[in-house]
C-alpha cells in the first residue's frame, strides 16, 4: 500500500489494536475488523482482504451476533435498542464481505447454507433518531426457493435492499458454476428461473423512493446516500448479467452446457436480457457521472463496469453484421465504459480492466474501437490477458475477483516460466481435487494479432465467434512473461486520452 493513501496510518494502527484484541474480541474489534477488510478491497490488498473477511465471521461466531438478541422484560430501551441494532448491523457488514470476497466459490463461503436469521437493518432514520418506529421486523428468507413477498420489498430500506441482492449475488455465482440439472434450464421449476424470477420480481416491487428517479435522485443527494442508491441499482443489473452471460456462447461456466439443449427462443431471450442490463449499468454510469465525484469509491462498481463492457463486447462479435444500430449502441457504451475506466487514478484496477479489455476487442476484431485512442507505455502484467471467463482452474473466477488477485499476489514468487498455465492455473491443484487438466499452450499466441484478425474487422459468422470465445475464455492459461514483446507494444491503450 503506498504511503499517500488516505487512510493508511488508521488501518496500520487499526490492525494492530486488532491483533491485540484478536483472542478476546468485542463488538468494537468486528467492527474494526469490518472496516479494514472493506478498506483492504478498496486499496487492492486483496489477500488482506479476505483473511480478514474470514476473522470476521470467526468474532461474529465468536461474540453471537448470529443469534437473535433477547430484550429484557421491560422491553427495549434506547441503550439496548442501540446495541441490538449496532450487532445486527455489523453482522450483515459480515455477510456482505462475504460475498464480495467469495464470489461464489464453496470454499470460500462462510454462509453457504442461507442467510443469518436475525432481523434484517432498521433505516437509519430509526436508527439515528431513536423514536420507535412502526417498523415490521423483516428478515431474509432462509431456503433459496423461497423469495421474500412483494409485500415484504415494499418495506425493504436502503440497507435491507442491498443485503437481498447480496444474498442473490451469492446465489446467481453458486448456482452458475455447478454442473447442469436433471431437467431442462428453462423450466419454470428449474433455479435458473427460480433466480430470474425473483431478480424480476425484486425489480418490480421496489419501493418508489428507492426507484432510479429525478426526484429520488435530489432526495437521496440531499440525504448524502446517491451513491449507495447507485449501487443498488447497478448491483441489480449486474447481478442479471451474471446470471444470464452463460447463453451467450463464451461464458464457459458449467451450467452453460444446459443452454445446449435449451430452445432456441429462450436462448436468444436470455442473451437480449442480458444484452439490455448490461447496457443499463452503461446508463447508470452515465448518470452517476453527472452527480458524484469520484465516480468510483468501491472496488465492486470496477468489477460490474468490467464485466458489463465484456458481455457488450462479445454480444457485439456474436451480431456479426446483422443489428447495426444495435451494434453502432454498444459500440458507443462499450468506448464510455472504457473511458470512464481509463479516468480513474485510485489503484491499479482500472488500468488493468482497460488492458484486458482492450485485448479482448482486439481479439474480436474490434480495432476500430481498440485504435480510437494512443498507446501507453508498455506494461508487463500478468492479469493483462483478455477474456470471456476464467478457466475451471480459477473457479472461473474473472481476472478482477479478490481471490484471484489475492491467490496470483500471494504465489507471486513462484517461478512462472515452469508453466504455461499461470500461477492460479499451475498450482490450484492444491485447491481442489478435482481440478481438470491443464491444456497445454497454444502455439498460435506466438503470431502478431494482425494473423488471427477476421476479414473486415469484424467476426465473419457465429461459428467463428465462437471458436475465438473459445479460445479467449483459456487465455489466463498463458505464460505472459514468455510472450514475445509485440504482445504488450500492441495492445496498451488509454481510453479517454
Amino acid at each position: 500500500m503506498h504511503d499517500d493513501v488516505p487512510g493508511r496510518l488508521w488501518a496500520e494502527e487499526s490492525q494492530a489494536m486488532v491483533m491485540r484484541e484478536i483472542s478476546k474480541p468485542t463488538l468494537m474489534t468486528a467492527m474494526t475488523l469490518v472496516l479494514l477488510c472493506d478498506f483492504a478491497l478498496q486499496t487492492g490488498q486483496d489477500a488482506l482482504a479476505f483473511m480478514l473477511c474470514g476473522c470476521c465471521h470467526s468474532a461474529a461466531r465468536l461474540l453471537a451476533l448470529d443469534r437473535p438478541m433477547l430484550l429484557s422484560n421491560n422491553g427495549e430501551n434506547s441503550k439496548e435498542s442501540i446495541l441490538a441494532e449496532s450487532k445486527r448491523r455489523v453482522l450483515w457488514s459480515c455477510f456482505v464481505l462475504d460475498s464480495i470476497v467469495g464470489s461464489g466459490v464453496n470454499e470460500n463461503l462462510r454462509w453457504r447454507d442461507g442467510p443469518p436469521q436475525i432481523l434484517l437493518p432498521s433505516s437509519d432514520q430509526t436508527f439515528l433518531s431513536q423514536i420507535p418506529s412502526a417498523e415490521a421486523p423483516l428478515f431474509l428468507p432462509r431456503r433459496s426457493d423461497v423469495s421474500p413477498s412483494s409485500e415484504d420489498l415494499q418495506k425493504y430500506n436502503l440497507r435491507s435492499n442491498l443485503i437481498y441482492l447480496m444474498s442473490i449475488r451469492t446465489r446467481v455465482l453458486r448456482l452458475i458454476r455447478t454442473n447442469p440439472y436433471d431437467g431442462h434450464i428453462s423450466g419454470p421449476q428449474s433455479p435458473f428461473m427460480q433466480l430470474l424470477q425473483a431478480l424480476e420480481a425484486w425489480g418490480n416491487s421496489i419501493s418508489t423512493q428507492l426507484q432510479l428517479t429525478e426526484f429520488s435522485i435530489y432526495v437521496h443527494k440531499e440525504l448524502n446516500t446517491l451513491e449507495s442508491l447507485f449501487y443498488l441499482h447497478l448491483s441489480y443489473h449486474i447481478l442479471i448479467c451474471d446470471l444470464t452471460r452463460i447463453s451467450i456462447p463464451g461464458f464457459a461456466f458449467p451450467l452453460a452446457a444446459g443452454f445446449r439443449a435449451a430452445p432456441g427462443p429462450f436462448v436468444s431471450h436470455c442473451q437480449d436480457v442480458c444484452r439490455h442490463h448490461a447496457e443499463q449499468v452503461t446508463r447508470i454510469l452515465r448518470m452517476m457521472a453527472e452527480h458524484l465525484n469520484p465516480l468510483f469509491s468501491e472496488s465492486t462498481t470496477y468489477a460490474a463496469t468490467y464485466e458489463a463492457t465484456k458481455i457488450m463486447i462479445v454480444y457485439t462479435a456474436s451480431l456479426g453484421e446483422q443489428e447495426p444500430d444495435t451494434r453502432m449502441r454498444l459500440k458507443e457504451d462499450i468506448i464510455f465504459n472504457m473511458t470512464v475506466l481509463s479516468e480513474q487514478t485510485r489503484g491499479t484496477l482500472p488500468s488493468r480492466a482497460c488492458r484486458a479489455l482492450t485485448r479482448l476487442l482486439h481479439r474480436f476484431g474490434f480495432n476500430d474501437i481498440a485504435n480510437s485512442s494512443r498507446a501507453t507505455s508498455p506494461s508487463r502484467n500478468e492479469d493483462d490477458a483478455g477474456e470471456v471467463s476464467g478457466p475451471p482452474e480459477a473457479f472461473y473466477l474473472s481476472d478482477l475477483a479478490p481471490f484471484r488477485r489475492a491467490y496470483d499476489d500471494v504465489n507471486q514468487n513462484r517461478d512462472r516460466r515452469e508453466s504455461a498455465a499461470g500461477s492460479l492455473a499451475s498450482s490450484s491443484r492444491h485447491l481442489t481435487q478435482e481440478a481438470p487438466v491443464l491444456r497445454p499452450w497454444s502455439q498460435q499466441i506466438v503470431q502478431p494479432l494482425g494473423a488471427l484478425e477476421m476479414p473486415g474487422n469484424q467476426v465473419s459468422t457465429l461459428g467463428d465467434y465462437t471458436h475465438i470465445a473459445g479460445d479467449i475464455s483459456n487465455e489466463i492459461t498463458w505464460d505472459l512473461f514468455s510472450l514475445p514483446d509485440w504482445v504488450f507494444e500492441q495492445h496498451e491503450m488509454d481510453f479517454g486520452a
